[in-house]
């Protein structure tokens, strides 16, 4: 939590933003707000603002600097708005200071966060032929004799894919270290596939609900096969 400033309302947080329960979110009612994580060296190429109610008629400006001001930054763009806001940055970017500056428009009583997750993308070519995706939908049914209620919570979406051709150097140096971190306990975002105009709804943040599963092609030849639930 020290490495987030920024307003908030007191029902919603800005540590809201760093766990993983659906319906905990940072809110802001100021027309023009903002949030300055402090980056401590670290290096990232992506940031994904996870559950937005925002949409193109509110943005959001990124800006890598050496103050909290954001004053001559490294890099500086905005973005519109949308529900699950994917920038994948030119390069990877390192700065003191990481700064997120809000506008809302008239349409919308606050701006919404649900998760910010902040990461260094690990790519492959692309997800194998015959990619299940699924809709999961948790919510709770009760009945009786002639009568039913159900308790409404969001559909999330799950996969089930694999990725073939990963060299003996590209597992060894980035795919084994992240399947050793990540196991079943930490969430992610996955995309499928890149570029696409529909990143927002096609992208998933999950975790695994099984077991990672890697398959020797060849001795320098690798297959990953995964199971993602989608949790938000």
């Amino acid at each position: 939590m020290n490495q987030l400033a920024g307003s908030y309302l007191p029902n919603a947080p800005l540590d809201n933003l760093l766990n993983e329960r659906t319906g905990m979110v940072w809110r802001s009612t100021s027309t023009t707000d903002y949030i300055v994580v402090t980056l401590n060296g670290a290096a990232l190429d992506t940031i994904a603002l996870w559950a937005t109610n925002m949409s193109a008629s509110d943005s959001v400006r990124v800006r890598f600097s050496a103050n909290t001001a954001g004053t001559s930054p490294t890099y500086d763009q905005s973005f519109a708005g949308v529900k699950n806001n994917i920038i994948l940055l030119p390069s990877l970017m390192t700065a003191t200071y990481l700064r997120l500056d809000f506008t809302r428009s008239a349409s919308i009583p606050y701006i919404e966060v649900g998760k910010l997750v902040l990461a260094k993308k690990l790519s492959a070519e692309g997800v194998n032929a015959g990619a299940e995706q699924t809709y999961e939908d948790p919510s709770p049914k009760y009945s009786g004799v002639n009568w039913q209620t159900v308790e409404p919570y969001p559909v999330t979406k799950s996969w089930k894919v694999a990725f073939e051709g990963l060299s003996e150097d590209d597992f060894m140096l980035n795919w084994d270290p992240w399947l050793n971190v990540v196991g079943e306990k930490t969430a992610f975002v996955f995309i499928p596939y890149y570029p696409t105009p529909y990143l927002s709804q096609l992208a998933t943040m999950g975790r695994m609900t099984s077991a990672p599963k890697v398959t020797w092609i060849t001795q320098v030849d690798r297959k990953v096969e995964l199971t993602i639930g989608g949790i938000v």
